[in-house]
């Protein structure tokens, strides 16, 4: 694996971003966390919050968040549980022209989720408000959705978008 990565984009890059991700073995665990960790480095400097495995040409069932100090890592991760209160945002995505593209998306305010630690136990956690709502965008990453597949194109310029990583959740 080269320690160079890239993010894909689209339309460019649509067949493997449309891929859906399979899960990773537990003895693959320790080579899962290094590409998480490579992927959080590539978080630095950007606005948008969460990056999944398959953006970077890597079809496996990880996605990283990254909200201002607060960084988590996601292998293998299955929701089990959203709120009934849904939020509706403007979301961009780093695959797309994160100066264009913005989708209007309704999502649930909170979640529970399970996946997979370093060690390869299960753990199950708790999220509202940001968090909840940009582990969702990972989440449709995974099942190879993409922005326009679960939300509705608004015409809005990038500095009319509020900054969501401001927010606390």
């Amino acid at each position: 694996m080269s320690d160079a990565l890239k993010i894909l984009t689209y339309p460019q890059d649509a067949a493997i971003l449309r891929q859906k991700s399979a899960p990773v073995a537990i003895p693959d665990m320790q080579s899962a966390y290094k590409l998480a960790k490579q992927m959080l480095k590539l978080l630095d400097g950007k606005t948008q919050l969460g990056l999944s495995a398959i953006q970077v040409g890597k079809a496996l069932r990880i996605f990283v968040i990254k909200i201002d100090k607060f960084e988590k890592i996601f292998i293998n991760p299955k929701i089990e549980l959203r709120t009934r209160d849904r939020t509706t945002v403007i979301e961009s995505c780093l695959s797309f022209n994160t100066a264009v593209d913005f989708y209007r998306t309704t999502r649930a305010q909170g979640l529970k989720i399970s996946h997979r630690t370093l060690n390869g136990n299960i753990e199950l956690e708790q999220f509202m408000g940001l968090p909840a709502l940009v582990i969702q965008h990972e989440m449709d990453h995974l099942e190879g959705k993409l922005m326009h597949d679960t939300g509705e194109k608004v015409d809005v310029k990038a500095e009319q978008v509020v900054d969501l990583s401001a927010l606390k959740a």
